[in-house]
């Protein structure tokens, strides 16, 4: 598409010069050209200029590409660590256990919520995203926004649940904001799911949070404490990168 606009704009300036050089020699006659030479010399001032701004434009879309390509590197090898010391040390499945990485997305006027987006993942057995858009609030990666704070659920124990009972329920487990449908898109997805709070010491900006998530009724069910250590260093590594 850029370089389609960049094309247009050359054939502009092409034109636009041209058309002076025909004024100059008084092609086909001085009449034609009377009045309109400083609206053609304004015209090709112009889309020079907007061809520069084309070509800066696409430079810098460029930049900000491989910036998060480097990035998706980076945030790829700390998840690989996490994954490792979740697998070594709390049981978790090499194939279907994912680390995932969320990044607060900047409220605009029209939005209602704000919201997370995945920015980083790592999961051997992928699969499409759940559809569940993460305003804050909403599920483990919601609530760890809401509450800054360490989240854990395990979905293996929702299944008794059904709309009415769901919908009526206001004691036992933890609702996490999730509707009836949303839940059942959850358990059939995930047993255990963890979140660590992604936050910037310095000014104590919550940026975003640091998951884990299992397969449903696995043999072993991680422990809740041992998850999150497993998470702890990751999720410092992942500040400094999502800071720099």
């Amino acid at each position: 598409m850029m370089s389609k606009v960049i094309l247009f704009i050359a054939l502009i300036n092409s034109l636009c010069a041209t058309m002076l050089g025909l004024a100059r020699l008084e092609w086909p006659s001085r009449s034609t050209w009377e009045g309109k030479v400083p609206y053609l010399i304004a015209a090709l001032i112009i889309s020079s200029f907007a061809g520069t701004v084309q070509v800066f434009l696409a430079e810098r879309g460029e930049k900000a590409r491989r910036k998060k390509l480097e990035r998706s590197d980076e945030l790829r090898a700390i998840l690989m660590t996490a994954l490792v010391d979740l697998v070594r040390n709390c049981g978790a499945d090499w194939h279907t256990t994912g680390v995932r990485v969320f990044k607060t997305k900047k409220k605009r006027w029209y939005m209602l919520h704000t919201y997370h987006v995945r920015v980083g993942l790592l999961k051997l057995d992928a699969s499409a995203p759940s559809g569940i858009k993460w305003v804050d609030g909403k599920g483990i990666v919601g609530q760890c926004w809401e509450t800054g704070k360490k989240q854990f659920g395990n979905f293996d124990n929702y299944g008794f649940y059904d709309e009415t009972t769901w919908s009526n329920s206001v004691k036992g487990l933890p609702k996490f904001d999730l509707t009836f449908k949303e839940l059942s898109v959850m358990r059939d997805r995930y047993g255990v799911v963890a979140a660590v709070p992604l936050v910037d010491q310095t000014t104590n900006r919550y940026l975003g949070c640091l998951t884990m998530d299992s397969a449903p009724k696995q043999k072993v069910t991680p422990n809740e404490a041992a998850v999150h250590q497993a998470l702890a260093l990751p999720a410092d590594l992942v500040v400094r990168e999502l800071l720099k």
